[in-house]
């Protein structure tokens, strides 16, 4: 069951939940980045508003107090949102459209033509994993990835698992067309389907259960 628990009256652009002990969940709107400490009953602003985007796609805030914005592109924090700079300014010329992190550090964005781009350094430089024959035929739509590192991708084809960072693919069977996926702290991954629902795994995508 779903409860309403924002009474903020603006748009949620993103929402991010700390991976710590926290508790923490991060909101970002056209406000800026709010936080909550209750579970999302009450959120307070944060003190980073200069030079924070006010558009985008997706949010990430690490435990050292970097945030990641996708908003033209990937922008970068090191000083808890005080200022923000370019992140993939070596990379070809695209729009980033999805955005994650493992339980490492490494960071794996779909940017444009160049499909899945990953780091290993925060963000500094990125690079394009091996691609195989499976993860050409189309453009990629959506990502997410386990704390262990387990990679799932939506494409053309349906959704697709990397054990490699990447570099290689094999297609899931999936109990529907799929829009999206999150990936959960347990290793488990949810999906999103066309009209079909929620599912959930548990082994990597082999079985689903329906999330009712």
């Amino acid at each position: 069951s779903w409860n309403l628990v924002d009474s903020l009256g603006s748009i949620s652009r993103a929402v991010w939940f700390s991976r710590g002990d926290d508790g923490l969940l991060y909101r970002f709107s056209d406000p800026g980045i709010t936080r909550s400490t209750d579970e999302g009953i009450s959120w307070q602003p944060t003190p980073i508003t200069e030079g924070m985007p006010r558009n985008g796609s997706g949010l990430l805030v690490l435990n050292d107090g970097s945030i990641y914005i996708l908003s033209e592109g990937i922008r970068r924090s090191n000083d808890g949102g005080a200022t923000f700079v370019r992140s993939d300014s070596m990379m070809a010329t695209g729009n980033s459209s999805s955005l994650a992190i493992d339980g490492a550090g490494i960071l794996y964005n779909i940017y444009g033509s160049s499909g899945i781009t990953r780091s290993t350094d925060r963000g500094d430089t990125w690079g394009v994993p091996g691609r195989d024959s499976i993860s050409q035929t189309t453009r990629f739509s959506d990502l997410c990835v386990t704390p262990s590192g387990k990679l799932y991708a939506l494409n053309g084809t349906g959704l697709l698992r990397s054990d490699d960072g990447g570099e290689r693919f094999v297609q899931l069977t999936t109990p529907a067309s799929v829009v999206g996926c999150v990936a959960a702290p347990d290793e488990s991954i949810i999906i999103n389907t066309w009209a079909s629902g929620s599912f959930q795994s548990t082994d990597g995508g082999t079985s689903w259960s329906a999330i009712r």
